[in-house]
């Protein structure tokens, strides 16, 4: 599925629809949102259903264990690499003999288009743990830099997402006063509306540009480094 943000919460609450698809044995829900990376020219939710079988088979279990709630999941962001590999999203679930079994989608793309698909479904044991190209998973390029929970996120971000969001107001604010100053010259040079400073109609005629200038820049500006920035806060 295609998706807009790499933010940890939002992942962890795609992460936990496709467990819960996974959990009410809704293979076809879960392919239609999700995909599945490893499909493999098979009918994608036919492929979920089997490699789920197969894992719980080798797990000596017969089935999830029924009632359990969706755990937190691990997220972790990989360094730039040129197989467009973005962040990883991994859940511990138990099968009905206790036996653990991992279930990742990994974000993949480019900051412009980026998607959200069901990597795989594996024993947790990490000597079984392969990557897609059939690589032990602690030898391929697959790892990521980072690991975090959800709940540490919410727990250390709040006063960087309320940074950001405050700045973003302001920027609002700040772009829709210059368009109204903008466009209040702009009238006023023309007699529409009465200038109280006296000022000649090519005098605000210029104003009314500046002020446009002032806040096309400010876009152009949260556009170009608005991301960057909140990312370098986010690493800290």
């Amino acid at each position: 599925m295609e998706i807009t943000s790499l933010d940890a919460p939002g992942l962890s609450v795609l992460g936990r629809e496709a467990i819960g698809h996974l959990l009410r044995n809704d293979f076809a829900s879960l392919a239609a949102r999700f995909g599945y990376a490893l499909s493999y020219g098979r009918d994608t939710a036919a492929a979920i259903q089997e490699d789920f079988t197969r894992v719980l088979g080798e797990l000596g279990a017969a089935a999830v264990l029924p009632n359990q709630q969706c755990p937190e999941p691990g997220i972790g962001y990989f360094k730039p690499n040129s197989a467009g590999l973005l962040a990883l999203v991994e859940f511990s679930l138990l099968a009905d003999n206790s036996a653990h079994f991992l279930v990742e989608l990994i974000a993949t793309g480019n900051p412009a288009k980026m998607y959200l698909t069901l990597e795989q479904i594996s024993d947790a044991r990490p000597s079984n743990r392969f990557d897609r190209d059939g690589r032990p998973l602690n030898a391929s390029v697959r790892q990521p830099v980072r690991r975090v929970t959800s709940s540490a996120v919410a727990e250390a971000s709040p006063g960087k997402s309320r940074f950001f969001r405050t700045l973003r107001r302001a920027m609002v604010i700040f772009v829709i006063g210059s368009a109204y100053g903008a466009g209040w010259c702009y009238f006023a040079a023309r007699g529409v509306v009465n200038d109280d400073e006296g000022l000649s109609a090519a005098e605000l005629t210029q104003r009314a540009r500046w002020l446009l200038v002032l806040g096309a820049l400010s876009v152009v500006v949260w556009l170009l480094a608005g991301r960057p920035l909140r990312s370098a806060v986010r690493e800290k």
